[in-house]
C-alpha cells in the first residue's frame, strides 16, 4: 500500500492543490478502503464498438482486468483521453499477449455523445454505455475522479486504484501487477523506414490512388502501432494492429482521394513504441483540372 501512497502523492498534486498532510490522508484511506475490496459488474452490461456491434465481454475472467469509469460530469472527451488509453492498452497487449481485458463504461450525457468520441478517435475497443450509471450505483465509487479506474484481479477485487494514464507511477505500479517484475526496462524498438516519402504523379479531380509504406522492426521488441494520423480527410491509413515482432515487416496503406486541382503534398504520422515516435511519412504529386 506504501507504493500506492506514494504515486498518489503526485497525483495528489494536481487533483487537491497540493499534496499536503491532509491531502496524504485522505488518500490513504480512501486506498485502504479499496484495497482487496470486489468491484460489482452490472448483469445487464453490453459491451459495443463504437455503440454499434455487440460483442462479448468476459467481465469475470480469471485473470487481471483493467476497469475504467467515466460519469457524465464534464467533458467526457478530454477526461478519457482515448489516444492514451490506445497506447497503454497496446504495451498491456504487448507484453502479456493480450490477455487482460478492458472494461471501459461511460456514462454520457448521451449515447450519441459516445458515439462522436469514439468514431472520433478511431476507437475500436469494446465500451460499455450506461446510461442509467448502474456501475456507480452497485459500487458508490469515491468523487474524486483520480479513483475511477481499478486494476482488478481474477476474482474482480481491487489490486490497484487509479489511472495510470493520468499517472505514471500508477502506470508503473499497474504494469508491475500484471507482469510480476519492474517495468523500467524500455518497451520501445527500433524502426527502420526505406522509404517515408511517395511520389503519387499527376492525377485528375476524384481519382483514387493507393500507396504502401514498409516499416521494418530491427529492434528488439515488438513494433506496436498506436495510430496513424493523416493531415486532411482526403487521405485515409490503414495499419496492422497486432504487435510486428522483431525482425518482420509491415505495410501502412494510405489512400489518397484527389479533392481539388494542384500541387499536393500531405502528411501522415505514425505513433508507435519508438524512441523517435512519432514517425513522419509524406505523400507528393499534383492534380490536373
Amino acid at each position: 500500500m506504501t507504493q500506492w501512497i506514494g504515486a498518489f502523492a503526485l497525483a495528489g498534486i494536481v487533483f487537491f492543490g497540493g499534496c499536503n498532510n491532509d491531502n496524504r490522508a485522505t488518500i490513504a484511506r480512501t486506498v485502504e478502503q479499496w484495497q482487496g475490496r470486489p468491484v460489482l459488474i452490472p448483469e445487464e452490461a453490453v459491451f459495443t464498438i463504437q455503440t454499434r456491434d455487440t460483442v462479448a465481454m468476459d467481465v469475470y475472467a480469471p485473470t487481471h482486468k483493467v476497469l475504467v469509469y467515466v460519469d457524465s460530469m464534464g467533458c467526457t472527451s478530454c477526461r478519457l483521453q482515448l489516444h492514451e488509453w490506445k497506447k497503454f492498452i497496446a504495451e498491456v497487449d504487448s507484453a502479456t499477449g493480450g490477455r487482460v481485458p478492458f472494461l471501459f463504461f461511460l456514462s454520457p450525457k448521451s449515447v450519441k455523445e459516445a458515439r462522436y468520441i469514439t468514431r472520433r478517435d478511431d476507437f475500436t475497443y469494446p465500451i460499455c454505455v450506461d446510461m442509467q450509471n448502474r456501475l456507480d450505483s452497485l459500487n458508490h465509487f469515491p468523487e474524486e475522479e483520480m479513483f475511477h479506474t481499478f486494476l482488478l484481479d481474477g476474482d474482480n477485487r481491487v489490486a490497484v486504484i487509479g489511472n495510470p494514464i493520468h499517472n505514471r507511477a500508477v502506470r508503473d505500479l499497474y504494469m508491475k501487477t500484471i507482469t510480476g517484475h519492474e517495468t523500467t526496462k524500455s518497451m520501445n524498438t527500433v524502426v527502420e523506414v526505406p522509404v517515408n516519402s511517395l511520389e503519387l504523379g499527376t492525377l485528375s479531380v476524384g481519382e483514387e490512388k493507393t500507396v504502401s509504406f514498409t516499416l521494418r522492426n530491427t529492434g528488439n521488441r515488438p513494433l506496436v502501432i498506436y495510430d496513424v494520423v493523416t493531415s486532411c480527410g482526403c487521405t485515409a491509413a490503414k495499419f496492422e494492429k497486432a504487435p510486428i515482432k522483431p525482425g518482420n515487416e509491415t505495410e501502412i496503406t494510405v489512400t489518397y482521394t484527389a479533392d481539388e486541382a494542384g500541387v499536393f503534398n500531405k502528411s501522415i504520422t505514425v505513433y508507435a513504441n519508438t524512441d523517435d515516435s512519432p514517425i513522419k511519412l509524406r505523400i507528393k504529386g499534383e492534380v490536373s483540372e
